[in-house]
């Protein structure tokens, strides 16, 4: 049963539209969409050429991806492990960490969804306290995207072996103020940091001081 209409399927079996399709989804490279479907039959001199009066649905392209033997799916990769669930790292979380901001609430500014100040929050006793938050990104030579559309003939390529050189951002951040940045705009606290022996060092509590 063809959910999305024998008009669809059969458009795509006439003439040299698959192979148009084709070509142009590899003119883009390797992650292509299911949008650039639509958006490529969208183009009039497209639709002159093969008859069209209209392009398709998101939907439709997505069932035509898989006719063309394309498939969403994810390259293997093994599991990652962290310490975040450790006894100890548990303990210091629930019995230090989290009351000790709990007792701070009430100097802190309070919003709501984010984006509104809460005026009917208790105000401070004390000078207000602002939350400033260390915010930590690490970008590596290797990322690549994991998950797109792979046609069926797609063999195995080989890549740079383990993640390459990184490079670390490093900022604050509150919810008050946003990113840390001077009055003036002009100086701000963000860094950016290679990692390693031979490189920049390692990043520690003396680094943010």
């Amino acid at each position: 049963m063809n959910l999305y209409g024998s008009w669809n399927v059969s458009l795509l079996d006439k003439g040299d539209l698959a192979e148009a399709i084709h070509r142009h989804l590899q003119s883009i490279g390797k992650y292509v969409r299911a949008q650039d479907i639509v958006d490529y039959l969208a183009q009039p001199n497209v639709q002159q050429k093969h008859g069209l009066k209209k392009t398709i649905s998101l939907a439709t392209a997505q069932w035509w991806m898989h006719m063309m033997d394309f498939r969403w799916t994810k390259s293997p990769s093994g599991q990652y492990v962290d310490g975040h669930k450790r006894d100890d790292v548990v303990t210091y979380r629930q019995k230090k960490f989290l009351p000790s901001i709990a007792k701070l609430f009430i100097h802190m500014r309070m919003w709501k969804d984010g984006l509104e100040e809460a005026s009917d929050e208790p105000h401070p006793r004390t000078q207000r306290v602002v939350l400033w938050f260390h915010d930590e990104s690490m970008f590596y030579a290797n990322d690549h995207r994991k998950v797109y559309w792979v046609h069926g003939n797609e063999t195995a390529k080989p890549h740079p072996k383990g993640e390459g050189p990184s490079l670390m951002v490093a900022d604050f951040v509150s919810a008050d103020y946003g990113w840390l940045r001077s009055s003036c705009g002009e100086e701000a606290a963000r860094i950016l940091f290679r990692a390693g022996k031979s490189r920049d060092g390692y990043f520690t509590n003396a680094s943010i001081l």
